[in-house]
């Protein structure tokens, strides 16, 4: 009898294949599922993935994590002289805020979804190694991610954190094609 993956998602791990009774045994025990949330139906279609797949039992733990950029000094030359912006506390504080918002928001999906050990990750820094170095801290048996697909050319000048994390995740990665809301 042979199975056939979903073509909406795919799975990709750098791990070796092991013996069947030792990925029983991984898995009998609680997993760790880190999920990137961005707040946008591509987020939201991994969060629903990873609770609908690979969330089996209140002992595992769902790791949202969601990065952002935040607001930093920025120096600029301005037809030959100088342009400061200097963020304040406030502001700086105004976009931790808007941030936690989006996190606050998956956490009550994935409550609704059924999971009841969820962790949240405010970052900051660039998605592509921060969701490499949680998924490391936590020792992650899968790191969920949505997909945008932009296609190759806009993929190529933007980037793409899925496809960074396919090609340099210690762990395994699920790319969840979610449809824009």
């Amino acid at each position: 009898r042979t199975t056939q993956q979903p073509s909406h998602f795919f799975l990709h791990s750098t791990a070796m294949a092991a013996p069947k009774d030792q990925l029983y045994q991984a898995w009998a025990r609680p997993k760790q599922i880190v999920v990137a949330v961005d707040g946008s139906a591509y987020g939201e279609a991994a969060i629903a993935w990873a609770v609908n797949n690979l969330y089996t039992n209140e002992t595992d733990v769902i790791h949202l994590v969601h990065c952002y950029t935040p607001l930093e000094d920025v120096t600029t030359s301005l037809d030959g002289g100088l342009m400061a912006f200097v963020p304040t506390e406030k502001e700086k504080s105004a976009v931790v805020s808007e941030e936690n918002a989006v996190l606050s928001a998956a956490i009550e999906k994935c409550t609704a979804l059924g999971a009841q050990k969820i962790e949240r990750h405010l970052v900051a820094g660039e998605p592509t190694s921060e969701l490499c170095r949680v998924a490391d801290a936590v020792s992650a048996d899968a790191v969920v991610v949505g997909c945008r697909g932009r296609g190759k050319i806009a993929e190529a000048v933007l980037g793409s954190v899925s496809s960074y994390l396919v090609h340099n995740c210690n762990h395994p990665v699920v790319v969840v094609r979610g449809v824009a809301a």
